[in-house]
């Protein structure tokens, strides 16, 4: 896969330049089914992560590396590596993408990002980032996750609180 290589050789680039700072992540996730059926749980839409009558490790478990560069005057690059236990632990870019600050209010984003369906999508891989085994199947199971592709988010506050909105295309195979 070209990603890993490209990724690797601008990460080179850019530690020469600014801030470099990793970040890591694991949940090892067990689970199996407790019924005379011989019924098996679904516990993963997207990825088909199954659970049987026997103690299973694989269908939940995730490990995950991000690194983020802060490059200076607006501009950093972020990129997250995550491995399943359901694709053996092989790798893979959840996301790569390079933000630019165009003010304080306003951000422009390129590259592969995970889809902003919901509250938890950003950080869905990140199991203890949430008060759940896991969340909700029914709004967090898609069977796309991530697009290559622009965004412009905009926030600003708003009495208390802070009002974000969002413009994002790209495409996904």
């Amino acid at each position: 896969m070209r990603y890993p290589v490209l990724i690797a050789l601008l990460m080179l680039c850019l530690v020469s330049h600014g801030d470099l700072r990793f970040n890591g992540f694991a949940s090892v996730v067990g689970g199996r089914t407790v019924s005379d059926n011989d019924d098996a749980f679904l516990a993963d839409y997207s990825l088909v992560g199954l659970y049987g009558d026997e103690i299973n490790f694989q269908p939940e478990s995730t490990m995950g590396l991000q690194a983020r560069a802060d490059l200076n005057q607006g501009l950093s690059f972020t990129t997250q590596w995550v491995a399943r236990g359901l694709n053996d632990y092989n790798s893979e870019v959840s996301y790569a993408y390079i933000i630019y600050q165009l003010s304080s209010e306003l951000t422009l984003q390129a590259g592969r990002k995970r889809l902003p369906l919901q509250y938890y999508s950003e950080f869905f891989d990140v199991g203890f980032a949430y008060p759940w085994i896991r969340p909700p199947a029914d709004l967090y199971t898609w069977q796309i996750l991530n697009y290559n592709g622009v965004s412009l988010e905009h926030k600003t506050r708003l009495g208390d609180g802070t009002l974000g909105t969002s413009f994002y295309v790209g495409r996904e195979k």
